[in-house]
């Protein structure tokens, strides 16, 4: 039990429900709410709908909020560029916003790096290399290396869903909400092998809807794949798992605080 009292409100925003809880630096989720993104009446309504839920939520004791966007965010300033799903002009400079009318300091990343964030706080045998994949509206990731989350230069690391597969597809259309059901999980094992051979992990972790809810008829078509493309001594020391907990990239969004002590 937090004695303290002092909590975090966490955010995931998806494309098509936004998350949001009051979580105990433990970890433990003290009240959540989800509610419809809207995503189709653009940036301003949804980030509206935020503000106000973070303000339902917080009490005195809440020292931050962590939130988790389906795209673009700019690490020097937490600017978001692009969000793919959500229509909006320009650049979104939100952590001024939130402060403004939450009076709490807003701290961002891609909804996919919460994902991974999360999954590696859960894990009791921490992975020297973790992939963090979420397959729903659209394929995310998040890279854990040596217990850090990789970035890359400038911020953009692991937008796996724009990787090229030809000339006109790219890995988003063949394993997201859009692509044919039946062949996903042929794709997917084609896409694992391909992150196994660059990144040699100890665990994928696999999240967002698709995942949750198709996996089963999924599995062996990718294990067929996994099969034919990497060595057998490899394939079986990767722990690829599906994290079931809903409230995963919520936890990895309390993490950007760095207010957690879990």
């Amino acid at each position: 039990m937090n004695k303290t009292g002092k909590n975090i409100i966490a955010i995931d925003l998806g494309g098509t429900k936004l998350l949001i809880a009051r979580l105990g630096l433990n970890g433990e989720v003290q009240a959540e709410h989800k509610i419809p993104t809207h995503a189709k009446k653009g940036a301003k309504h949804v980030f509206a709908d935020l503000t106000q839920m973070v303000n339902e939520l917080k009490n005195k004791n809440t020292l931050a909020v962590g939130l988790g966007v389906p795209g673009f965010v700019r690490q020097a300033d937490g600017a978001i560029l692009k969000l793919p799903n959500i229509p909006h002009e320009g650049e979104i400079h939100l952590a001024a916003h939130v402060e403004e009318e939450t009076g709490l300091p807003l701290f961002i990343d891609n909804d996919a790096n919460c994902f991974a964030l999360g999954v590696y706080k859960k894990m009791k045998n921490k992975p020297k290399v973790l992939l963090g994949l979420t397959l729903g509206t659209g394929f995310g990731a998040g890279i854990i290396i040596n217990e850090e989350l990789f970035r890359g230069t400038r911020g953009y690391a692991a937008e796996f869903g724009h990787v090229a597969f030809n000339e006109e597809m790219v890995w988003e259309q063949l394993v997201a909400s859009k692509s044919p059901t039946k062949s996903r999980g042929h794709y997917l094992g084609m896409i694992l092998a391909s992150l196994i051979n660059i990144f040699d992990p100890d665990a994928i972790a696999l999240g967002g809807s698709i995942s949750k809810k198709e996996f089963p008829n999924m599995e062996s078509d990718m294990r067929a794949e996994l099969e034919k493309r990497i060595d057998p001594g490899i394939l079986q020391t990767t722990n690829i798992f599906v994290a079931q907990d809903k409230n995963t990239a919520l936890l990895g969004a309390a993490s950007l605080t760095n207010e957690l002590k879990i």
